[in-house]
């Protein structure tokens, strides 16, 4: 038995290790599900930056973690939805993947630190009371652009190809953003 993938669902495109196809029907489908997922996810993260960002009583720790996860996933569906198929270009189809690589890569990281957060309130009680969001900040934003930055000078050509802007699974660049993905999950559980 033979599976391949061709559609475009976020989460079809991120995690897909094999190819696999699926007919056209269905990938019609999947594509207005993904789009108005997308849409949907858009507003909300909208509404949510603007409330973080314009009710001061709001200014803690947690929630400017919540504000930069908030950015993450907003930039990364507005790339998803705006360069994901820009294929013809192949230098631009690199950079969107890259681009979505760091974006969704950041995303994982930014829920790492939601929990690092958590776990900073809950189990360590007693510890400091110092602010810890500059630490916060730079892991979430930094370890996901050396991630990245890392695979890119590796294997530049896993970048983009002929059905999507994504990592290539031929050239098994797809790992870069998976495997890191699944060890923020295992260890968040």
């Amino acid at each position: 038995v033979g599976c391949s993938c061709n559609h475009t669902t976020n989460f079809a495109i991120l995690m897909q290790v094999v190819d696999f196809k699926v007919n056209d029907g269905d990938e019609l489908a999947l594509s207005i599900i993904t789009y108005i997922g997308c849409s949907v996810t858009l507003i909300t993260q909208v509404i949510a930056i603007t409330v973080f960002t314009c009710i001061r009583s709001l200014n803690s720790e947690r929630v400017c973690v919540h504000r930069n996860l908030c950015i993450t996933i907003m930039a990364a569906q507005v790339t998803f939805i705006s360069g994901v198929k820009a294929v013809e270009d192949k230098v631009l189809c690199a950079v969107v993947a890259v681009a979505l690589h760091y974006l969704y890569s950041a995303t994982f990281v930014w829920m790492l630190v939601e929990g690092l957060h958590l776990y900073n309130k809950v189990v360590r009680v007693f510890g400091t009371e110092k602010s810890r969001i500059i630490y916060y900040i730079f892991f979430g934003w930094g370890v996901p652009l050396i991630l990245v930055a890392i695979s890119a000078a590796v294997d530049w050509e896993g970048y983009g190809n002929s059905r999507s802007c994504w990592l290539s699974i031929q050239r098994r660049t797809i790992w870069a953003f998976v495997g890191p993905a699944a060890a923020i999950i295992i260890v968040s559980t």
